[in-house]
């Protein structure tokens, strides 16, 4: 609905703010132009800025709790369960298997501890073994049935991998993947210039 007024005057219809502006010629008015501002255009700017934050704040929520489970993963609850399995088997009397933490924490200090208890076991081991395998009979036999039994003399890291050590990454591919779709279409249009066709 088109509402008629005076110049440089403005009223309120329906869904638009309408300008009306008397056109002149020669000093006599010969028409009026109105012109009309959407009311809800800015409302509309502003809704679509916040949901925008909040996606962006959802996204980093996401991206931020992934990476501290991932991390929390890494450095907390796998360490301390590697730790529990080598305690479970130097239990069961196998010292054939050392963990090895590097990280100067609680975990890594009985890591530390662990792993020189069995190193000097196996070392003493071996000192008696190199002194009484040569000799054979029986102290030979029973020093290698003592290595079979409780695994001295051949040390190894434990190692266990699990598909927690891939989480990060397979979180990071599929993230950086869909990220590039929010301004490429944007970089493109920027970028683009027509290519001329010569027929």
């Amino acid at each position: 609905m088109m509402a008629h007024t005076g110049a440089g005057k403005s009223i309120e219809i329906e869904v638009a703010h309408n300008l009306a502006l008397t056109l002149r010629n020669a000093g006599k008015p010969i028409g009026l132009l109105h012109i009309g501002i959407d009311k809800q255009f800015v409302q509309r700017q502003l809704n679509d800025i916040f949901f925008d934050l909040v996606i962006i704040l959802i996204v980093g929520l996401l991206v931020a709790i992934e990476i501290t489970l991932a991390l929390v993963t890494f450095y907390v609850t796998a360490p301390l369960e590697r730790l529990d399995r080598v305690l479970a088997l130097y239990s069961c009397s196998n010292f054939s298997q050392v963990f090895v933490h590097k990280s100067r924490d609680a975990v890594g200090s009985v890591a530390g501890f662990l792993e020189e208890c069995a190193r000097r076991l196996s070392d003493r081991y071996e000192r008696v073994a190199d002194s009484l395998l040569n000799a054979g009979g029986a102290p030979g036999r029973r020093l290698e049935e003592i290595r079979d039994l409780y695994g001295l003399g051949r040390l190894s890291k434990y190692f266990e991998g699990s598909i927690v050590d891939a989480r990060i990454p397979l979180f990071i591919f599929p993230f950086a993947e869909e990220l590039q779709k929010s301004f490429l279409p944007l970089f493109v249009k920027q970028v683009y210039e027509p290519v001329s066709v010569a027929g």
